[in-house]
């Protein structure tokens, strides 16, 4: 996963993310965080 530093525009920063391994795949990245993610949008995201 990287990101763009506010202060670096054009390069984008390398984001380490624990259990998910390097680099940090979009499934690896899903399991990791399953416990945290919406399930069900409507329920769990209204204002």
């Amino acid at each position: 996963v990287k990101y763009l530093n506010n202060t670096q525009m054009y390069e984008a920063t390398p984001l380490a993310i624990p259990r998910c391994g390097e680099p940090c795949k979009l499934l690896n990245l899903i399991q990791v965080w399953r416990d945290v993610l919406p399930t069900n949008w409507d329920n769990e995201c209204q204002l």
